[in-house]
């Protein structure tokens, strides 16, 4: 829909942030006549608490150096993503975020990835929730399919509820207090990061169980499920 969205430059103000992705924001309660010229906003002045916690996340695990090593048919896999997939060239390079200060939702595109994150984060545990949606990728459906598993594990672990299925997952989580919230949303957004193009590399289920067992020690999660203690 963003995609779709006339002038654009008008409604929408550029994230500026050294991660190389290219975001689009929409606030829907703030006055943006203040950001002129180039319309530019900067990272610290996100006033939008989910978006904020969710890319503090981003920039804590920070943009891979690059991508995990697939081998031949890895790359051959994206390869053939590539030339079977017909892309618009906007679209395949612009993120789009709709925040006000409680609420948000993400568009993310990276490569073939989509990701889709909401969230709403008050002082009302009961209004709290997020949503993850991930889909695509660059490699074979076998091996996004994988990367979906380690999606799967790394969520529940997080205390997350899922549906979905093949290199689909619309993940869940809500009733948490405002601090448990950004929290997860923080997690998440380091998940995100990691995870980012890993379809390449997993080869195999062994594979996918050795990134699954890495990350869970990187991102502090306990194996009997829950968030780390603060």
């Amino acid at each position: 829909m963003g995609k779709n969205i006339k002038d654009k430059d008008r409604v929408a103000v550029k994230l500026k942030s050294d991660i190389p992705l290219k975001v689009l924001i929409i606030f829907i309660d703030q006055d943006l006549s203040k950001y002129k010229g180039k319309r530019e906003i900067p990272e610290e002045d996100i006033a939008s608490v989910p978006m904020q916690a969710f890319w503090n996340g981003i920039k804590n695990e920070g943009w891979p150096a690059h991508a995990p090593a697939g081998g031949v048919k890895g790359f051959a896999g994206v390869m053939g993503t590539s030339l079977a997939t017909n892309i618009d060239g906007e679209f395949s390079e612009s993120s789009f975020a709709v925040l006000s200060k409680e609420y948000m939702i993400l568009s993310l595109r990276m490569g073939y990835h989509f990701t889709s994150v909401e969230a709403m984060c008050t002082d009302i545990s009961s209004n709290n929730y997020i949503r993850f949606q991930c889909k695509g990728g660059g490699a074979s459906l076998e091996r996004r399919t994988r990367r979906i598993r380690l999606f799967i594990d790394l969520l529940k672990s997080m205390g997350f509820g899922h549906t979905g299925k093949g290199d689909f997952i619309d993940a869940r989580l809500a009733y948490q207090d405002r601090s448990a919230l950004t929290k997860s949303l923080h997690m998440l957004g380091r998940v995100t990061m990691i995870t980012k193009q890993l379809d390449m590399a997993l080869s195999n289920d062994s594979i996918t169980q050795w990134y699954i067992n890495e990350f869970k020690k990187k991102l502090g999660l306990a194996e009997e499920g829950g968030m780390p203690d603060a």
